[in-house]
Protein backbone atom coordinates (compact mmCIF):
# COMPACT_ATOMS: atom_id res chain seq x y z
CA UNK A 1 0.00 0.00 0.00
CA UNK A 2 0.91 3.64 -0.46
CA UNK A 3 1.71 5.74 3.04
CA UNK A 4 2.50 9.30 4.11
CA UNK A 5 3.60 11.09 7.35
CA UNK A 6 0.82 12.74 8.89
CA UNK A 7 0.76 16.52 9.55
CA UNK A 8 1.85 18.01 12.65
CA UNK A 9 -1.63 18.86 13.82
CA UNK A 10 -2.60 15.40 13.33
CA UNK A 11 0.03 14.72 16.37
CA UNK A 12 -1.02 17.62 18.08
CA UNK A 13 -4.87 15.49 17.63
CA UNK A 14 -3.58 12.79 19.45
CA UNK A 15 -1.27 13.76 21.84
CA UNK A 16 -4.12 16.77 22.90
CA UNK A 17 -6.86 13.84 23.45
CA UNK A 18 -4.44 12.06 25.30
CA UNK A 19 -4.43 14.77 27.84
CA UNK A 20 -7.68 15.96 28.07
CA UNK A 21 -9.34 12.31 27.73
CA UNK A 22 -7.54 11.08 30.85
CA UNK A 23 -9.06 9.46 34.02
CA UNK A 24 -10.44 11.34 36.49
CA UNK A 25 -9.79 9.87 39.78
CA UNK A 26 -10.56 11.21 43.38
CA UNK A 27 -7.72 13.97 44.34
CA UNK A 28 -7.20 14.84 40.37
CA UNK A 29 -6.29 13.80 37.04
CA UNK A 30 -4.42 9.49 36.25
CA UNK A 31 -2.38 10.41 33.39
CA UNK A 32 -2.55 8.29 30.13
CA UNK A 33 -0.25 5.02 30.63
CA UNK A 34 0.92 2.52 28.44
CA UNK A 35 3.80 -0.06 28.27
CA UNK A 36 6.68 -0.36 26.18
CA UNK A 37 7.21 -4.00 24.70
CA UNK A 38 10.01 -5.77 26.37
CA UNK A 39 10.36 -9.90 26.66
CA UNK A 40 8.89 -10.44 30.30
CA UNK A 41 11.30 -12.32 33.00
CA UNK A 42 10.35 -15.76 34.19
CA UNK A 43 10.49 -14.06 37.78
CA UNK A 44 8.11 -11.77 36.48
CA UNK A 45 5.24 -14.52 37.34
CA UNK A 46 5.04 -17.01 40.20
CA UNK A 47 2.55 -19.69 40.10
CA UNK A 48 -0.43 -19.46 42.71
CA UNK A 49 0.01 -15.85 42.92
CA UNK A 50 -0.84 -12.70 40.85
CA UNK A 51 2.50 -11.92 40.01
CA UNK A 52 5.95 -13.08 41.23
CA UNK A 53 9.32 -11.43 42.76
CA UNK A 54 10.55 -8.60 40.13
CA UNK A 55 7.02 -7.91 38.10
CA UNK A 56 6.43 -5.07 39.87
CA UNK A 57 9.91 -3.77 39.39
CA UNK A 58 10.12 -3.99 35.62
CA UNK A 59 6.58 -3.18 34.81
CA UNK A 60 7.29 0.58 36.28
CA UNK A 61 10.62 0.44 34.30
CA UNK A 62 8.48 -0.35 31.45
CA UNK A 63 5.96 2.31 32.22
CA UNK A 64 5.44 5.88 30.42
CA UNK A 65 3.00 8.47 30.48
CA UNK A 66 1.46 11.43 28.96
CA UNK A 67 1.96 14.69 30.73
CA UNK A 68 2.78 18.23 29.65
CA UNK A 69 6.06 17.41 30.81
CA UNK A 70 6.32 14.60 28.55
CA UNK A 71 3.78 15.60 25.84
CA UNK A 72 7.09 16.76 23.40
CA UNK A 73 8.95 13.47 23.82
CA UNK A 74 5.35 11.37 22.94
CA UNK A 75 4.58 13.37 19.73
CA UNK A 76 8.14 13.13 18.15
CA UNK A 77 7.83 9.30 19.32
CA UNK A 78 4.75 8.54 17.07
CA UNK A 79 6.30 11.33 14.34
CA UNK A 80 9.19 9.17 14.42
CA UNK A 81 7.52 5.40 13.74
CA UNK A 82 5.26 7.20 11.20
CA UNK A 83 8.79 7.74 9.06
CA UNK A 84 9.84 5.05 10.22
CA UNK A 85 7.16 2.98 8.12
CA UNK A 86 7.74 6.04 5.36
CA UNK A 87 10.80 5.04 4.85
CA UNK A 88 10.30 0.99 4.88
CA UNK A 89 7.93 1.57 2.23
CA UNK A 90 9.47 3.58 -0.14
CA UNK A 91 12.76 2.03 0.59
CA UNK A 92 14.50 5.19 1.68
CA UNK A 93 13.78 6.68 -1.97
CA UNK A 94 12.08 10.10 -0.29
CA UNK A 95 14.53 10.12 2.86
CA UNK A 96 14.12 14.55 1.81
CA UNK A 97 10.69 14.35 2.63
CA UNK A 98 11.17 13.47 6.24
CA UNK A 99 13.16 16.97 7.40
CA UNK A 100 11.29 18.61 9.58
CA UNK A 101 11.86 20.51 13.01
CA UNK A 102 12.13 18.63 16.27
CA UNK A 103 8.13 18.08 17.75
CA UNK A 104 7.00 20.73 20.12
CA UNK A 105 3.21 20.20 21.23
CA UNK A 106 1.26 22.98 20.27
CA UNK A 107 -2.32 23.25 21.99
CA UNK A 108 -5.02 24.16 19.31
CA UNK A 109 -8.51 25.46 19.64
CA UNK A 110 -9.38 24.13 16.07
CA UNK A 111 -8.70 21.19 13.83
CA UNK A 112 -9.72 20.74 10.29
CA UNK A 113 -10.65 17.20 9.83
CA UNK A 114 -10.81 15.52 5.97
CA UNK A 115 -12.39 12.21 5.22
CA UNK A 116 -12.37 10.02 2.01
CA UNK A 117 -14.96 10.96 -0.45
CA UNK A 118 -17.61 7.80 -1.02
CA UNK A 119 -17.83 6.52 -4.88
CA UNK A 120 -20.56 4.37 -5.61
CA UNK A 121 -18.86 3.30 -8.29
CA UNK A 122 -16.08 2.02 -6.86
CA UNK A 123 -18.30 0.06 -3.83
CA UNK A 124 -16.70 2.28 -1.27
CA UNK A 125 -14.35 4.62 0.13
CA UNK A 126 -11.70 5.87 -2.79
CA UNK A 127 -8.62 8.12 -1.77
CA UNK A 128 -8.39 10.60 -4.29
CA UNK A 129 -4.95 12.40 -6.11
CA UNK A 130 -3.75 15.60 -5.15
CA UNK A 131 -6.01 18.78 -5.72
CA UNK A 132 -8.68 16.24 -6.02
CA UNK A 133 -12.29 17.85 -4.93
CA UNK A 134 -12.96 14.41 -3.56
CA UNK A 135 -11.41 15.54 -0.08
CA UNK A 136 -14.41 16.45 2.48
CA UNK A 137 -13.07 19.08 4.80
CA UNK A 138 -14.90 20.04 8.19
CA UNK A 139 -14.21 21.64 11.61
CA UNK A 140 -13.15 18.42 13.90
CA UNK A 141 -13.47 18.71 17.97
CA UNK A 142 -11.91 16.39 20.20
CA UNK A 143 -14.21 14.03 21.24
CA UNK A 144 -13.94 10.22 21.35
CA UNK A 145 -15.07 9.11 17.99
CA UNK A 146 -12.84 11.99 16.46
CA UNK A 147 -9.58 10.62 18.20
CA UNK A 148 -10.52 6.55 17.25
CA UNK A 149 -10.67 7.77 13.60
CA UNK A 150 -7.60 9.49 13.81
CA UNK A 151 -6.03 7.42 15.59
CA UNK A 152 -6.76 4.75 12.97
CA UNK A 153 -5.68 7.12 9.85
CA UNK A 154 -2.81 7.24 12.16
CA UNK A 155 -1.87 3.45 12.29
CA UNK A 156 -3.04 2.63 8.61
CA UNK A 157 0.21 5.16 8.00
CA UNK A 158 2.39 3.88 10.45
CA UNK A 159 2.33 0.44 10.26
CA UNK A 160 4.40 -0.23 7.44
CA UNK A 161 7.36 -1.85 9.01
CA UNK A 162 8.05 -5.53 10.59
CA UNK A 163 8.46 -3.81 13.76
CA UNK A 164 5.03 -1.71 14.63
CA UNK A 165 3.28 -4.18 16.84
CA UNK A 166 5.60 -3.94 19.31
CA UNK A 167 6.66 -0.04 19.11
CA UNK A 168 6.26 2.32 22.07
CA UNK A 169 3.69 4.11 19.31
CA UNK A 170 1.76 0.99 19.12
CA UNK A 171 1.21 1.13 23.14
CA UNK A 172 -0.22 3.97 23.28
CA UNK A 173 -2.83 4.05 19.92
CA UNK A 174 -3.73 0.96 21.83
CA UNK A 175 -3.92 2.62 25.10
CA UNK A 176 -5.70 5.26 24.19
CA UNK A 177 -8.09 3.47 21.92
CA UNK A 178 -9.38 1.80 25.20
CA UNK A 179 -9.77 5.04 26.63
CA UNK A 180 -12.18 6.72 24.25
CA UNK A 181 -14.06 3.12 24.34
CA UNK A 182 -14.28 2.99 27.86
CA UNK A 183 -15.35 7.01 27.93
CA UNK A 184 -18.13 5.95 24.87
CA UNK A 185 -19.36 2.79 26.77
CA UNK A 186 -19.21 4.22 30.71
CA UNK A 187 -17.10 0.75 31.27
CA UNK A 188 -20.51 -1.20 30.86
CA UNK A 189 -19.81 -3.81 28.86
CA UNK A 190 -16.53 -5.23 30.50
CA UNK A 191 -17.67 -8.81 30.53
CA UNK A 192 -20.34 -10.41 28.75
CA UNK A 193 -22.82 -13.52 29.82
CA UNK A 194 -25.82 -15.18 29.08
CA UNK A 195 -29.15 -14.97 30.97
CA UNK A 196 -28.14 -19.09 31.58
CA UNK A 197 -25.18 -17.99 33.11
CA UNK A 198 -26.95 -15.71 36.11
CA UNK A 199 -28.62 -17.23 39.11
CA UNK A 200 -32.47 -15.92 39.56
CA UNK A 201 -31.90 -13.41 36.39
CA UNK A 202 -31.12 -9.94 36.42
CA UNK A 203 -34.38 -7.71 36.54
CA UNK A 204 -34.52 -7.49 40.44
CA UNK A 205 -30.79 -8.84 41.75
CA UNK A 206 -29.34 -5.77 41.39
CA UNK A 207 -25.38 -4.95 41.96
CA UNK A 208 -25.07 -8.02 43.89
CA UNK A 209 -25.99 -9.96 40.66
CA UNK A 210 -23.42 -12.37 39.88
CA UNK A 211 -22.42 -15.07 37.78
CA UNK A 212 -22.94 -18.50 39.05
CA UNK A 213 -19.49 -19.75 37.65
CA UNK A 214 -17.55 -16.88 39.26
CA UNK A 215 -15.33 -17.76 42.55
CA UNK A 216 -13.38 -15.44 43.86
CA UNK A 217 -10.15 -16.10 45.78
CA UNK A 218 -11.99 -15.91 48.82
CA UNK A 219 -15.08 -18.65 48.01
CA UNK A 220 -12.64 -20.96 46.03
Amino acid sequence: MSAYVVSKAHIDFLVQAGLDLAERVAGGVSPLRWYVTEPKLSTDYKRGQPWGPTAQAHARSRERELTLETADRVGEMLFKENEKSFDHCYDGRYKEDLEREPYKFERREEFIGAIWRVDPTQNGRVLPKAGDEGWRYSKTKLTPLAVLSALSGYQYQACEHPEWEVSEAHAFCMKLTRRCISILTEGQTWAVYGMEDVEGGVEDAGEKTRPRFFRSAATA
